[in-house]
């Protein structure tokens, strides 16, 4: 932990002697250092050393007074004249000092450690030596308290009390403490009351207080102060100076728009109380309108309430994303009613920011949907703003499968908006389906089914010409063997394009044209509402992700072009080439055995594994050399790939790559050849890939 403190010239000078010391016998007795290091004697000395020379565990000897004494966390708090210092691991030592209590004088005998935030003391022994003497509590400010300087001191914070319950805080006895959010001008802290009998939680919230503690640090894994918390003893140490109100609601209704206004008469902090009209509830929050404004209001209150109540909530003013908020706020039901209409605008006006909080009523078109987060999330559009809706994930009743993009819809939800530099968004929280209607379905005859029909006839005129193309195969002589071939492959190549060109037309039309929104939108929002632009762009990329993925499984079998103009050898180094463009790798393919050609399908996918080999190595590997060769076997066929680079652990690695070819597409590919792979590798040892292939009896003959 860490102090501000204040000490004389004189104590500095001593510190600072102390210090070159250590240091001076550091350096001369080496590794016997521990030996040399002076003994530390107060507490301003050890929170003076710096991470490093804290670790090497100076001596430590206190005799200071218990500020804070807690066995659960295993906290404990002591100050001496030059300041306080947190001890650690007292709990730990034989007889547990769980009797401990404030006001207590104890010895401390124990080392320096660098702590979690600040040096302090692992105690190795402790005693109790008599009564002491708590010292006042220093008044600070919430400045004061942020800056870390104050850490670990006994300190003295007026402010309001926002909140207040009894939480178990996880430890290793499990307790319970009197948890107090308490805003202190300027910020807000949580205040952790230790000993709480007798507290009326229900008493404390709007009220003035005193509190006297321990500051203490919240950090990073890196030791970086983000917040405070108050450590009180008791709530002998918390002083009420102006208790709440008798009948908290017995305060004047002030109308919702008049919030946050200059005021000459206000108390500034405190509570007020609002009525009117529930719109929704949601987990945590809801929406209320009077004849003025509508307000969201959050509560940890767990009161079901129902849109057309009549309530009066009681809570502190606080700037919303846009508007004025509740915060903290207790309620209570005064009435019901017919469940509030939704006003119907157009999304220009939204955009304004008259309607936030407020029920609204929007028609838009259906560009895409998702799910995150437990909510199903619609993206909408209407003339040129695009907005989102959020509904309640339902098992029960899916909504997204039961709409179709395209589709023209009626949603009606509480008008959310955000304000970027000044320039306002907005999107629309639904409360259940029953708030999306269906005005009208997309049309049929649209740009994605004309691509459909489009790419079956050119299927079909593709189907038809390979049957015409098979139909004269048949009547040629069998000394045009290798010209049969020839067509047989062109009409493979021809179907597959076909396939994959209806594919593509099928699957990527509408994500393009939701892309493409998604783009558009984005680009007009960056200027002047860049949160805004990176929700659509991320969209966009979810969608960009899930077409990729489409397009992988359509081309998993593509025929390579390679192999349309050369065989498997020269496919091969064609291969090698382009893939050592541009680098100083050397790629040399060797062909052992007599070259002959092999089916269109072993080719194929011995031309993929070696690719896909040759890829890794190169972007993985950082070889200065590759050795590829073909190896002509009567019975079977060999591809060896060999790379000097720096290899990888085979048991190590996984065989997949986020959807890629990798290892597991090698591997899928030599098992539809009946094939087999081996890889071999290691650290530093480069790597050998060896795929081999039998050929069937039939087979064989026909290739020689």
């Amino acid at each position: 932990m860490n102090s501000k403190l204040k000490i004389s010239r004189s104590e500095l000078f001593i510190v600072a002697i102390t210090l070159l010391l250590a240091a001076g016998a550091a350096a001369s007795f080496g590794a016997s250092n521990a030996t040399t290091l002076p003994c530390l004697t107060n507490t301003a000395q050890v929170h003076l050393l710096s991470t490093a020379e804290a670790q090497r565990g100076y001596p430590v000897k206190l005799d200071g007074v218990v500020l804070y004494a807690d066995p659960s966390n295993d906290d404990l708090v002591i100050q001496d004249q030059a300041g306080s210092i947190y001890v650690s691991g007292w709990t730990q030592l034989p007889g547990r000092f769980v009797s401990l209590k404030p006001g207590q004088l104890v010895g401390v005998t124990g080392i320096s450690i660098p702590g979690d935030y600040a040096p302090c003391v692992a105690v190795t022994n402790l005693k109790v030596i008599g009564t002491g003497l708590i010292p006042p509590a220093k008044p600070v400010s919430y400045e004061d308290l942020a800056s870390g300087f104050e850490d670990g001191q006994w300190v003295e914070v007026h402010g309001i009390v926002h909140s207040a319950i009894i939480s178990q805080v996880w430890t290793a006895f499990s307790n319970q403490y009197l948890i107090i959010q308490l805003s202190v001008g300027g910020g807000e802290l949580t205040v952790r009351v230790q000993n709480f009998a007798g507290a009326d939680v229900n008493r404390l919230p709007d009220a003035e207080v005193q509190i006297s503690g321990v500051s203490v640090p919240l950090f990073t894994t890196h030791r970086q102060l983000y917040d405070v918390v108050i450590l009180v003893p008791s709530l002998v140490d918390m002083k009420v100076d102006l208790p709440q109100s008798a009948n908290p609601f017995a305060c004047p209704t002030v109308p919702i728009n008049s919030l946050l206004q200059f005021s000459p008469t206000k108390r500034l902090g405190h509570r007020v109380k609002v009525a009117g009209t529930v719109l929704q509830q949601r987990q945590g929050e809801f929406f209320i309108k009077d004849n003025t404004e509508a307000i969201c209001v959050y509560s940890s209150q767990n009161l079901p309430i129902a849109p057309g109540d009549r309530v009066e909530a009681l809570g502190f003013p606080a700037h919303g994303s846009y508007s004025p908020e509740l915060q903290d706020a207790v309620f209570r039901k005064v009435g019901t009613g017919p469940a509030p209409e939704a006003t119907p605008v157009s999304a220009e006006q939204a955009g304004k920011g008259v309607y936030n909080d407020d029920l609204i009523q929007m028609d838009g078109q259906l560009l895409n949907y998702f799910r995150y987060a437990g909510e199903e999330i619609l993206v909408l559009q209407q003339s040129n703003f695009v907005f989102n809706v959020h509904l309640p994930e339902n098992v029960q009743t899916r909504t997204l499968e039961t709409i179709s993009k395209g589709s023209l819809l009626r949603v009606k939800g509480i008008c959310e908006i955000e304000l970027d530099k000044w320039v306002p968004s907005f999107q629309l929280l639904s409360q259940s389906p029953d708030d999306v209607v269906v005005l009208r379905p997309p049309a049929w005859w649209n740009l994605q089914h004309s691509l459909f029909v489009f790419g079956g006839v050119i299927v079909s005129f593709g189907a038809v010409l390979g049957a015409v193309i098979g139909h004269s195969r048949r009547r040629i002589n069998a000394h045009l063997r290798e010209r049969r071939q020839a067509e047989a492959q062109f009409n493979a190549v021809n179907k597959e394009r076909n396939r994959l060109a209806g594919e593509l037309h099928d699957s990527l039309e509408q994500s393009l044209v939701g892309i493409g929104m998604q783009l558009e939108a984005g680009l007009k929002t960056f200027p002047v509402a860049p949160r805004t632009a990176l929700q659509h762009l991320e969209l966009a990329q979810q969608m960009v992700d899930q077409s990729q993925k489409e397009v992988r499984r359509s081309i998993w079998d593509l025929r390579s072009q390679m192999l349309d103009n050369n065989d498997l050898p020269g496919a091969l180094d064609a291969v090698g080439k382009q893939l050592s463009s541009g680098t100083d790798i050397h790629i040399m393919v060797q062909v052992l055995g007599p070259k002959r050609r092999l089916p269109e399908m072993i080719e194929n996918h011995l031309l993929r594994i070696t690719q896909e080999a040759v890829a890794n190595a190169i972007k993985h590997g950082r070889p200065r050399r590759i050795e590829v060769q073909l190896i002509f076997e009567p019975a079977s066929v060999a591809v060896t790939v060999r790379d000097d680079g720096c290899g990888f652990d085979v048991q190590g690695t996984s065989a997949t790559r986020n959807g890629h070819f990798g290892l597991a597409g090698m591997h899928e590919r030599a098992k539809a050849l009946n094939g087999t792979i081996v890889v071999e590798s290691g650290p530093g040892k480069g790597t050998i890939i060896i795929v081999e292939v039998p050929l069937k009896e039939k087979l064989r003959k026909e290739t020689q």
